[in-house]
């Protein structure tokens, strides 16, 4: 008798294992899930009200200075309102690190505009790291242009990031020098 009973502790035991092992994965998962979008209303530039989404994601991979890839769900986002210089051109080198040095790693908020996504398949956001705007601070160090086109057609921040340029340029920063 005091085998069987020892056998009916052991299942017992596994059995709470096993239970422990199930909850555990269900919250790993449940960490890396992507929350519902909340819409926000924001005003643009001519004066329209724009639901804005927001949803949380890490960023795990920059891959140039306007371009991340991020987890939970896995999404490759092209910065909203912004354009940095592209592998064969000056700077390249500065606006990757310096999106690294913002971003990598980092829990941020993606913040959607108008357009959802654009000709590549890539997420189109502005990204938050806490209150850090990165687009904006890409653009103030002279690392990215407010790009024209993109602002037209999501036009979130467009005064801000055009000001931003223009404080740039006025203090000789990055590719204003």
């Amino acid at each position: 008798m005091p085998a069987l009973s020892l056998r009916m502790v052991n299942r017992r035991f596994l059995s709470a294992i096993m239970f422990a092992i199930a909850i555990t994965f269900a919250l790993i998962l449940q960490g890396c899930s992507d929350p519902e979008p909340t819409p926000t209303p924001v005003s643009v530039a001519d004066g329209t009200v724009v639901p804005r989404f927001d949803s949380f994601v890490t960023v795990t991979r920059v891959i140039d200075g306007d371009t991340v890839d991020v987890c939970c769900p896995e999404a490759r986002v092209r910065l909203l309102g912004i354009d940095s210089p592209e592998r064969d051109e000056p700077l390249f080198d500065e606006a990757t690190a310096f999106a690294e040095q913002l971003a990598d790693g980092q829990s941020v908020r993606l913040e959607k505009c108008v357009e959802e996504a654009d000709r590549y398949g890539r997420l189109l956001r502005h990204i938050f790291v806490d209150e850090t705007h990165v687009n904006r601070e890409m653009v103030s160090a002279g690392l990215a242009t407010a790009y024209e086109f993109s602002l037209e057609l999501n036009p979130c921040y467009v005064a801000e990031l055009r000001a931003d340029q223009a404080a740039a340029q006025s203090a000789d920063l990055g590719m204003w020098e």
